[in-house]
């Protein structure tokens, strides 16, 4: 993975973060007819069916993990934490304000940065499409043990691009040791060939929405009216095309304080776009 930095500031090297200054108005819009998965502890119910690990935030709960080869899980398993500076630097971005902030996590996987934060008081708007990992951001956010973590979490199953309704296909790029790790490419049957990933099948279909679309217009969305501190995208190489369909999120009065995403070079380009498309349009967007 090959990652670069725009700030000298930043120290963290997963992560690339920009402050926002100016963004031209632009409106969007999105079909208004396709409804995007919202999900709730009324849908799901308690489900304590584990591993469930204990995570040291300032307030310590239990967060189910994959049972299954998993990256992210096996770290929460052996350390209690997942991207231990990332986090860090967000906590001390977030315990600058007095006041509980809000955060979007696109690409929010088992759910570490969701339920860590929303331990701590902040109010969270998740996405995440692939269904594994929605099942265990669920299980942790309706645990009794963590019953006020359902105020605080506003979690929708939709995949991101840069255009509405279109067909694709979730696949985990590693079922070895990595199967929370998903990446989204067109619908496909059989098996294909993405990049240095081969001979891959669907896991899961799914359609795309806009985040516009989710955040402002969707009748089972959060309906956003505040402008959240800190953005994390974290989603295999769709981050570019994700913001190019957040062009209203990213006006003055809702953009993100700071915006913390991956970056991977053949993966971004596979979906389209140049691989420093998204630097450009950040820096267009005033971030820096």
């Amino acid at each position: 993975r090959e990652k670069l930095d725009l700030s000298k500031q930043i120290k963290d090297t997963k992560m690339a973060e920009h402050m926002r200054r100016i963004l031209p108005q632009k409106k969007t819009t999105e079909d208004k007819s396709i409804v995007p998965y919202h999900l709730s502890c009324e849908d799901h119910g308690e489900k304590k069916d584990g591993p469930f690990v204990l995570v040291q935030s300032s307030n310590p709960y239990h967060m189910k993990v994959h049972a299954i080869p998993d990256i992210v899980s096996s770290t929460i398993k052996s350390r209690g934490i997942w991207e231990h500076d990332t986090i860090h630097q967000m906590q001390r971005i977030l315990n600058g304000h007095q006041e509980k902030s809000l955060v979007i996590d696109v690409g929010a996987n088992i759910g570490f940065f969701t339920t860590f934060l929303a331990s701590e008081g902040h109010r969270i708007i998740a996405v995440e499409p692939f269904g594994i990992n929605v099942d265990c951001i669920l299980s942790t956010v309706c645990h009794s043990d963590n019953a006020y973590m359902k105020d605080h979490v506003h979690l929708l199953k939709a995949a991101l691009l840069d255009k509405g309704a279109q067909r694709m296909c979730l696949w985990s790029t590693n079922k070895e040791i990595n199967n929370g790790n998903a990446r989204l490419t067109p619908e496909f049957d059989g098996k294909r060939d993405w990049d240095q990933d081969k001979g891959v099948e669907c896991m899961e279909r799914i359609q795309s929405f806009m985040l516009d679309y989710l955040l402002f217009e969707a009748e089972e969305g959060p309906k956003l009216h505040e402008r959240p501190m800190i953005m994390k995208m974290d989603i295999e190489g769709s981050e570019t095309k994700a913001l190019q369909g957040s062009t209203r999120l990213l006006q003055p009065d809702f953009a993100p304080c700071y915006i913390f995403f991956e970056f991977q070079k053949m993966a971004t380009e596979t979906t389209g776009v140049q691989a420093m498309d998204i630097f450009d349009l950040l820096t267009t967007a005033g971030y820096e």
